[in-house]
This record gives structure tokens, sequence and C-alpha cells, in this order.
């Protein structure tokens, strides 16, 4: 009788093994997005404000300069958000990880706080 709930053990064992593998390659993937854009944010930016520079120096007195910084600031606002984002989704993944590691993984919500925060 032990023997079929060791091959159910093992099978739920196996099953939380290939789990936490899919979410370590899931989370290495995260972070080299993560990364990825960071530098194109940056260099877009960059490449933006550079752009439109000559636009905004001039010899005429500056106007609808609230127009500007509404956009600029919502622009920065949008940024942090999708930084934020992909944040909180890598320390879910890790806190994932370290609940199937530590066997809390059916007791607990899998990401806890940081999924919430992602997730809403």
């Amino acid at each position: 009788m032990s023997k079929p709930q060791e091959s159910r053990g093992r099978e739920e064992k196996d099953a939380l093994d290939r789990y936490r593998e899919l979410l370590l390659d899931a989370e290495e993937k995260a972070q080299t997005e993560y990364d990825r854009l960071i530098v194109a944010l940056s260099g877009g930016a960059l490449g933006v404000s550079f752009a439109f520079i000559h636009q905004f120096i001039t010899d005429k007195p500056a106007q609808w300069i609230s127009c500007l910084t509404a956009a600029w600031t919502l622009w920065v606002i949008s940024l942090a958000s999708v930084l934020a984002s992909h944040y909180f989704s890598v320390e879910a993944m890790r806190k994932t990880i370290a609940q199937v590691d530590g066997k809390k993984i059916r007791k607990e919500k899998a990401g806890g706080e940081f999924d919430v925060i992602v997730n809403g």
C-alpha cells in the first residue's frame, strides 16, 4: 500500500522540480528583458531630447511650458511604472522559487506580496 503513495509523492516532487525550472528560466528572461528595457529607454530619452532640443532653445520666449512639463512628467511616470512592474515580476518569481525550495508553495500564495503588487 505504501508503493502508490511513494509514486504519487515522487510525481509531485517531479512536477515541483519542473515548475521550479520553468520559474528559473522565466526569471532569467525577465531580468534580461528588464536590463534591455532600461538601456532602450535611456537611449530613447536621450535621442528624443537631442532631436527636439533645437525647438525649445530659441530667441523667442517659451510657450506652453505647462503642457511640456505635464507631458514629460507623465512620460516619466509611465517609464517608472513599466520598470516597477518588471522589477516586482522578477521578485515574485524569486519568491515563488524560494517557496518551492522551502516546500511552502502549497500553503502560501505563489509570489506572495510581490504577486499582489504586480497583479493588483
